[in-house]
């Protein structure tokens, strides 16, 4: 191996691991290592950017604007609609119709960009025919899939493997070479399907995500998070505005409406000034709220003597900072911090920021700076905990002690009398940090949640005092009875259901940093993640692709968010006007895209660029419209990734390693051969991605073939192909990822179903792969 050589398989080791092992995301470590491609010498600046006016960037730009032109002139829902007529209430020709769908609609454009269209559609589908998602959004997402595999233009990863064709001076696929083969998968992969839809997945979404309150209300379970709060005759509350209480954020609830006087105020804002006798329709916790209310007499004080009290006993303060990966990341709760160490944290300190409150489930970040209290053995064991370090041991109580730490003496005849810590839970509901109980003049540290509270014990605690004044001053509050959830109804207002899409750029961001309200003007009720609804404390959740948020607010702010490429419309929404009398344009564009392009008379880029142009130039959709619809990140991805290939053959790597897998496999003939790079193929693209297999593996798949003398066309396809067989689990395909919200799956649903996808359309690809005339 000569030192370019191993220079480029170091860039490709390093590219692989910020791949998978770093939240660097997938375009951006692809120029990563194209600038070290070029740093190196190992492409030219010419090559570096060679990618760019590609035939495969060319094409898949092109795609998007089909797919503008199909969603804004209404055809995709009106091909459902016909297929829903005649499927009749037979639900298995529901599922087949949803495939067929996908599976045409994907043909032609980016798989993503086909879920994200048929979503909607699937869902209006699965409501008429008061039918579960979860048997319908799994074969959209294995159907667009599937129909990725028909035509050259399906999937990135099919227009990057003929790309590498050209690149290595061999003839690229023409726009039918994949439907052959990529139809006897499609139909023996869609016939499974069928049956193991009904079979194989649980009925999860009882109700369909319908458009109405009832639907959505029984999805999400809200019964068990809304209910109603009066402020009763001579409140401190009465004549207050919520933001001068800031009785949301001191209660941890929403407040989503108000009713006096038999009008209800729908989303009260901050200058909302509150009345008594008024009763307000709140969000949140109904368990976590009236333990908060245990607290309203408490009396408050600064800690002294207490401090005194520890200062006399063993105990220690120390500041560990978090270091390295055994602790970033996690919560004190997950890591189990108090019943490993023995030790309290009474505070965070990050940058120049002090953290007090809700310090359980505060996701610790690298430099994080622990306070912590405890026995003298513990502080001095504390180094051994995998991810910290100890920078200093206090020998005595500094001035945080002192700002931190406050006493809680209950009022008399307190409902927190006789109740466990557990049960209190000041952590959970008033982010507070029990450091513990003075009883009778003996100062007992760190109590165990068993432990009763009694009449005259003052609790040592830590956290933000200033939230708990607030929660005093509110005064006394009733609870009344659930709201139902036809109070959230109201003239020109109601629910509406969105995903986050796969290009938003709330994507890692929180509801709180978003300032979601105040930016959209709507509330949200809940959000679904990870196969369930959470209901509660979500506003600190980090968003992420594939989440489904459900909204509530006023009709008008709700429509805009149609247009509003962070979101994927589900239900509650009004759909964009379309220009039904432009669909005709959108198909001449379609037909002259497959029959230029598809029998040789204009390369199959060029045909596809014209029949963008005409797609706009008709009128079905704008350039504005394409512009959101386009999937940048993909697309510069793949334009960073082709010089790699570039730079695999020219160094000679690629002859390299073909070297080497045929010495380890040549003997066995080429179907093993085939075998082997499909698999491998398969493999990466679940860890990687399919373009990046690609790129990877089809420069050694070429010289593997021409070495053995067989066709590099048919280990080229194996390649594309296999990188699409991404059926074992959500995160294999962004496709799978953004349906698994909608049908309210889980992670093993998708290995149940997939693992016979991956095995039926494996098995044809192999066997029926090396009979084609490539």
């Amino acid at each position: 191996m000569d030192p370019s050589q191993l220079i480029l398989v170091v860039v490709l080791l390093v590219m692989v691991a910020l791949f998978f092992g770093t939240r660097l995301s997938i375009d951006l470590t692809a120029f990563l290592g194209l600038a070290a491609l070029l740093l190196c010498g190992l492409v030219t600046s010419e090559q570096a950017f060679s990618g760019v006016s590609s035939p495969a960037v060319v094409t898949m730009f092109s795609t998007f604007f089909i797919g503008a032109g199909l969603q804004h002139t209404g055809l995709t829902t009106r091909l459902a609609k016909a297929l829903h007529r005649r499927s009749g209430n037979n639900a298995s020709l529901k599922i087949l119709a949803v495939i067929v769908l996908s599976v045409c609609t994907s043909a032609f454009m980016n798989n993503i960009a086909a879920v994200a269209i048929l979503l909607p559609v699937v869902n209006a589908l699965a409501a008429q025919a008061a039918l579960s998602p979860s048997y319908l959004m799994m074969p959209l997402a294995f159907g667009v899939l599937l129909g990725g595999m028909l035509t050259e233009i399906g999937t990135s990863s099919n227009m990057v493997a003929s790309e590498v064709l050209r690149e290595s001076g061999l003839a690229p696929f023409s726009f039918f070479d994949f439907t052959l083969l990529g139809s006897l998968m499609a139909v023996a992969g869609g016939a499974y399907l069928v049956w193991a839809a009904r079979a194989l997945l649980p009925e999860r979404s009882p109700v369909p995500r319908g458009s109405g309150t009832k639907s959505l209300s029984a999805l999400y379970r809200l019964h068990e998070r809304i209910f109603r709060v009066k402020i009763p005759a001579g409140a401190a509350l009465s004549g207050r505005t919520l933001g001068e209480t800031d009785f949301g954020g001191v209660l941890g609830v929403r407040v989503l409406a108000a009713e006096r006087g038999g009008a209800k105020i729908m989303f009260p804002g901050p200058e909302q000034v509150l009345v008594a006798e008024d009763e307000l329709i709140v969000g949140g916790r109904l368990h976590e709220f009236e333990r908060l209310l245990w607290l309203e007499g408490v009396r408050i004080e600064p800690a002294g003597g207490e401090i005194s009290l520890l200062l006399e006993g063993s105990q220690r303060s120390a500041v560990a900072r978090v270091s390295g990966e055994g602790a970033c990341g996690r919560t004190l709760q997950e890591l189990k911090f108090h019943e490993q160490t023995g030790l309290l944290v009474v505070a965070v300190s990050r940058a120049s920021q002090l953290i007090l409150h809700d310090l359980s489930t505060l996701k610790l970040q690298n430099g994080d700076g622990l306070h912590v209290l405890g026995q003298v053995q513990d502080v001095e064991r504390l180094h051994k905990q995998a991810g910290l370090s100890v920078s200093c041991i206090l020998p005595e109580y500094d001035k945080l002690w002192q700002e931190s730490l406050f006493t809680l003496t209950p009022r008399e005849g307190s409902p927190l009398f006789g109740r466990r810590l557990s049960e209190v839970g000041l952590g959970e509901v008033a982010g507070l940090t029990v450091a513990g109980i003075l009883r009778q003049g003996q100062l007992q540290l760190a109590p165990a949640g068993e432990e009763e509270i009694h009449c005259g014990d003052k609790l040592l605690v830590a956290g933000e005092l200033e939230r708990l004044r607030r929660l005093a001053e509110l005064g006394e509050l009733k609870v009344q009875a659930e709201a139902a959830h036809l109070e959230l109804e109201g003239e020109g207002s109601g629910p509406a259901e969105v995903l986050i899409s796969p290009r938003s750029r709330l994507i890692g961001k929180t509801l709180r940093e978003l300032n979601f309200r105040e930016r959209y003007g709507l509330h949200v009720l809940a959000v679904w993640k990870d196969g369930r609804p959470v209901r509660a404390h979500f506003e600190r959740e980090e968003l992420e692709f594939g989440n489904a948020l459900l909204l509530h607010g006023s009709r008008a702010k709700i429509n805009l968010l149609a247009e509003d490429p962070n979101f994927i419309s589900m239900s509650g929404i009004e759909p964009v006007s379309v220009k039904a009398a432009k669909g005709a344009w959108v198909l001449l564009a379609l037909a002259l895209m497959v029959g230029l392009g598809g029998f040789g008379v204009l390369p199959v880029h060029v045909a596809a660029f014209m029949a963008a142009l005409l797609v706009v130039v008709s009128g079905a959709t704008s350039m504005e419209q394409v512009y959101h619809q386009i999937e940048w990140r993909v697309l510069f991805m793949v334009a960073a990734l082709l010089p790699l290939g570039t730079a695999i053959e020219s160094t000679g790597l690629a002859g390299l390693g073909a070297k080497y897998i045929i010495a380890w496999v040549g003997p066995y003939g080429p179907y093993l051969l085939l075998l082997v790079f499909c698999l491998l193929s398969s493999v990466l693209s679940q860890i990687l991605d399919g373009a990046v297999a690609v790129v990877i593996l089809g420069p050694l798949a070429v010289q593997a073939a021409q070495n053995l003398k067989v066709s590099p066309h048919t280990m080229m396809m194996g390649i594309a192909l296999s990188a699409s067989i991404a059926f074992l689990t959500p995160f294999s395909s962004k496709s799978n990822l953004l349906v698994m919200a909608p049908g309210g799956y889980l992670t093993r649903d998708f290995l149940k179903v997939g693992l016979g996808m991956t095995l039926i359309t494996g098995v044809i690809l192999v066997l029926v792969l090396p009979l084609l005339p490539l």
